[in-house]
């Protein structure tokens, strides 16, 4: 019995010293990768969004460092595996450094994601009359911006796409602010 017990007592230390010296996770013959993701599957997002990126390292140390790149350039502060940023352009290269912090490993450069960044339009300017008559109708129209869809709102929950509007039978209840809205590669103005 006491045999027995020695035995478990030895292959529990084991496997605790181990598992706390990455037994298995970083060799020679196990390098360390790092792969990054984002939350916009296709990378596609609107000028001023925020977009993040995530890393999947595999075989590493306890610890790995992150050193975030934009177009290969160390972004200052940017060490987390996560990365969220808001300021990115049309273009931009993101990449990782890790360094997997395990014996006998160097860092290693991620697989790099290019940016897709589609400008806000900008708010198209309206024409039409400001003032009607009761009963007459009410007709604007937004300028034309190439490739974009509208959306008017306008007063007690009215709304309305298309680029031009018209409503006929001008009430009181019709009174008030108009507004348009054009959306372009899906980005709104």
């Amino acid at each position: 019995m006491g045999k027995k017990l020695l035995s478990i007592y030895i292959l529990g230390f084991l496997f605790l010293l181990n598992s706390w010296s990455g037994f298995g996770q970083c060799s020679e013959t196990n390098p360390a990768t790092v792969t990054i993701t984002s939350d916009i599957t296709d990378h596609t997002f609107c000028a001023g969004e925020t977009i993040t990126f995530a890393t999947n390292p595999q075989h590493i140390g306890p610890n790995p460092t992150f050193q975030w790149r934009v177009n290969g350039v160390n972004r200052p502060g940017a060490t987390n595996s996560t990365f969220p940023v808001s300021n990115l352009q049309d273009g931009h290269v993101i990449t990782v450094v890790m360094n997997p912090n395990c014996e006998g490993q160097t860092a290693v450069t991620s697989n790099s994601i290019t940016v897709k960044v589609n400008a806000i339009p900008s708010a198209p300017a309206i024409s039409g009359d400001n003032s009607v008559c009761a009963g007459d109708s009410i007709n604007l129209s937004a300028i034309n911006i190439s490739g974009a869809t509208y959306s008017w709102t306008g007063p007690n929950g009215f709304t309305s796409p298309g680029k031009d509007l018209s409503r006929t039978g001008a009430s009181t209840e019709m009174a008030g602010t108009y507004n348009v809205t054009a959306t372009v590669n899906g980005c709104t103005s």
